[in-house]
């Protein structure tokens, strides 16, 4: 398949899902409509236990606005090989956000706490300012996720990310907020 026809089914692509995501966004105001790792970069094993293959695992567990400031919780779990500060800088990449609003996210904070109680579970935490006035109550964010090595993968042309040959995985996240 050409490059052009590429872009265009993954234009296709986004915009279908967009579009279901409104759609599903309307009963639900956290619908997470999908965490999986996105072709052609699926999630690489990352350990293992006995024969079983682990890849990690992320999901949204919290997201609201509150004062101009989006804060949205992800976990990661099968994800064991960070063990400091720098793996956690190195191997989960701040992501890429678009909403469907007028509105300008602007980067504030990232935290995160690694569980050591045997579920293997990392937890991070971002906040954004928000700027601008949204033209409804819900925002669909949709956001490029990448474990890492962390860098700037984007092809520029602004249609998808392009990660490297060697990152873990690369997610597209898509889900709603109330702006009110």
């Amino acid at each position: 398949m050409n490059k052009n026809l590429q872009k265009i089914f993954i234009i296709l692509t986004i915009i279908l899902a967009i579009a279901i995501g409104l759609y599903l966004g309307k009963k639900d105001f956290q619908a997470v409509l999908s965490t999986g790792p996105t072709d052609p970069f699926p999630a690489k094993v990352v350990s293992s236990k006995g024969n079983e293959k682990i890849t990690p695992v992320v999901k949204v567990l919290s997201a609201k606005i509150n004062d101009g400031v989006l804060t949205f919780v992800l976990s990661i779990k099968n994800f064991s090989i960070l063990k400091t500060v720098e793996d956690f800088e190195n191997l989960i990449c701040d992501p890429a956000i678009r909403t469907d609003q007028p509105i300008q996210l602007i980067f504030k904070s990232k935290e995160g706490t690694i569980t050591n109680d045997g579920s293997e579970q990392t937890t991070i935490r971002y906040e954004y300012l928000v700027k601008g006035n949204p033209s409804s109550e819900e925002i669909g964010i949709n956001m490029d996720f990448t474990l890492g090595p962390c860098g700037n993968y984007s092809d520029n042309s602004g249609v998808a990310p392009s990660p490297a040959s060697n990152v873990i995985a690369n997610y597209q996240i898509e889900f709603k907020v109330m702006s009110k």
